[in-house]
């Protein structure tokens, strides 16, 4: 008896449940176009790579401008004064819970990336590369000039 137990309790502890969803409702304070606070909740844009706020691109001409704060304007002017909702369940290398968010819906990570301020994070996800072929093609936000990846732009500063 003791034996069937203890076995009970060790198959009991090696099972995990599935990751439940976190869904958070609100108004974000924008940190950078791919990480958000709710409140002092931080959560990061899944599946995309934005320019860090410091980060500099070169428009058409060659000139160089703050495409990181571009970034955070173009996400600040698209959510306005509107709630939004971000999903997730799983957390990235720095604790962070990783999300998808929502205004009405239209999908923000999407919206980001179709309009060329972030890029796919093809190395965890490819669910935005056809939205970031079509913002390349069209020159949109950073694909109209030249700029460093932001995972290689974060390596060097």
């Amino acid at each position: 008896m003791r034996a069937a137990v203890a076995l009970s309790l060790v198959i009991a502890s090696t099972f995990v449940a599935p990751a439940m969803a976190d869904d958070i409702t609100g108004h974000p304070r924008i940190h950078d176009a791919d990480t958000i606070f709710f409140g002092t909740q931080e959560v990061r844009l899944d599946g995309i790579d934005a320019p860090e706020p410091r980060q500099t691109c070169q428009d058409a001409t060659g000139k160089s401008y703050p495409c990181g704060q571009s970034a955070i304007a173009a996400l600040v002017d698209e959510i306005g004064n509107a709630s939004i909702r971000c999903s997730g369940a799983q957390h990235d290398n720095h604790h962070r819970l990783l999300v998808t968010c929502f205004k009405d819906s239209e999908n923000l990570n999407g919206w980001l990336v179709a309009h060329g301020w972030a890029v796919a994070f093809r190395s965890l996800s490819t669910g935005y590369v056809s939205q970031e072929d079509q913002a390349r093609a069209a020159k949109l936000g950073m694909w109209a000039g030249t700029f460093d990846q932001p995972r290689e732009w974060r390596k060097t500063h």
